[in-house]
Order: C-alpha cells, then sequence, then structure tokens
C-alpha cells in the first residue's frame, strides 16, 4: 500500500507541475499578443487599388491613412460614397494590420479617405490592400508602388475570393503595375464567351446569339497581355512580404 500510495503522489505531484507548466506557457503567449505600442498619430499614408465600376469598366481608386489621437474610433470617408460592406472590410483591415503590427489604436482615431473618379461597386474586395496600407503606416514600411492587388481580408487574417479580376489587371496595367496579387485558387477563370450561328434559308437569314464557357489561365493572361507577374496569396503575411519594401 505505502508503494501506490508513493506512486500516486508521485503521480499527482507530476501532474500539477505539468499543468503549471501549460498555464505558464499560455500566459507568455497570451503577453505574445498583447499590443506593446500605443499609437496616437501617423500621418497620412496613401496605396492604389484596382476597381470595378458600375459599368463594368476596371478604375484606380486611391485609398489614405492617417491616424490622429482620438478614441479609438475608426473613421472612414469615400468619395464617392461607399456602401455598408465596404465600411466592414474597411474595420476588419483596421484591426487585422493593428493587431499583426502589435500595437495600440485605443487613444487615436485611424481615418481612412478613399477617392475615386467614378461610381465602383460596393464590396469587400479592397479589404487585402486596406490591410496592407494601414500595416505600411504603422510600421513605416514603403508600400512598393509596382505591386497591386485585390482580395477581402478575413479577421484571421486569410485571404478571400472576389470578382472581376481580368478587369481589375486590366486597369492595373495601365498604371504601371507589374505584379499582381489575387487570392489562392482564383488563377484560373471560367468566363461566357458569346458565339454567333448564322442560319441560313431561301430568302433570309437568322442569326442564332449563345454563350459557350471558356477556362482562362490569369497567370498567362496577365504575362502575355500586360508583362504583369500574377501571385496567388492565401493570407496577409504573403500579401506584406510582397507589396511591401523591406530592405
Amino acid at each position: 500500500m505505502a508503494i501506490v500510495s508513493t506512486l500516486l503522489i508521485i503521480s499527482l505531484v507530476s501532474n500539477v507541475f505539468l499543468y503549471e507548466l501549460l498555464i505558464v506557457e499560455h500566459e507568455k503567449a497570451i503577453k505574445v499578443n498583447v499590443p506593446t505600442q500605443k499609437v496616437v498619430s501617423v500621418p497620412k499614408t496613401t496605396i492604389r487599388a484596382p476597381a470595378v465600376t458600375d459599368n463594368d469598366e476596371g478604375v484606380i481608386i486611391e485609398i489614405g491613412v492617417e491616424i490622429q489621437r482620438g478614441e479609438g474610433q475608426i473613421l472612414i470617408n469615400t468619395e464617392p460614397l461607399m456602401g455598408l460592406t465596404f465600411q466592414e472590410s474597411a474595420r476588419t483591415a483596421v484591426q487585422v494590420a493593428t493587431t499583426l503590427s502589435n500595437v495600440d489604436t485605443s487613444e487615436a482615431n485611424v481615418i481612412l479617405t478613399v477617392t475615386a473618379d467614378a461610381e465602383v461597386v460596393d464590396g469587400p474586395s479592397a479589404g487585402a490592400t486596406m490591410t496592407t496600407l494601414v500595416y505600411s503606416a504603422i510600421t513605416g514600411k514603403a508600400v512598393n508602388q509596382s505591386v497591386m492587388m485585390t482580395g477581402t481580408i478575413e479577421q484571421d487574417g486569410s485571404i478571400g475570393k472576389v470578382g472581376g479580376i481580368m478587369t481589375k489587371i486590366e486597369a492595373s496595367s495601365k498604371v504601371g503595375v507589374k505584379t499582381f496579387l489575387i487570392p489562392q485558387g482564383q488563377s484560373i477563370q471560367t468566363t461566357w464567351v458569346e458565339k454567333e450561328q448564322v442560319i441560313d434559308f431561301w430568302i433570309f437569314k437568322i442569326v442564332r446569339v449563345y454563350y459557350e464557357p471558356e477556362t482562362i489561365d490569369l497567370a498567362e493572361y496577365a504575362q502575355e497581355n500586360f508583362d504583369i507577374n500574377l501571385i496567388e496569396v492565401k493570407d496577409i503575411g504573403e500579401v506584406l512580404s510582397v507589396a511591401l519594401i523591406w530592405d
């Protein structure tokens, strides 16, 4: 019995030690994620982003961010007015960027400004761009102006799928972009191509219009038509490694 009791005590002590070790390691992990730097003021920084208008035309919009002393608010100014989906994406972008850069903006207001020359479709596709912008402003890492991207930003930092990629690539090519980032799994696209069939009767003709699916490799499309290097990215870490200048 004495031996059994001794073994039980040793086992209990061992389990308590392991539990306390886990608690310590857990506390260390938590401390790593606690913001260690307060940011209350950052000069205005800008970035360009591709967008699609209501007429399915590609345009380039400018997004700026400025951080001023305030009360931890995220303020969004857009011209023309953007919808709630875009605004929610902007808030997620700020949250991801501040968490990733390990800063506290509870005593500052983050002000995002969007300027476009046309009415653009509301949506979250500039989420990755806005996250990159805010991270750049906070850390001082410059944006590589030859890189542009499209993709949503999720709360876990992953990059979500978007539409209108071909149109955005073409718009980006007009402003000197050499690298274009898209969400993982979207380099192969299926489009519907308009076809015509002429049916010739004796005294008249009938033109039948129909559509057929066509698969396009966007990497080849971007390289061959615009000399743009297309890169798929799965999370904001991969985006930042390409979109920012780390020298």
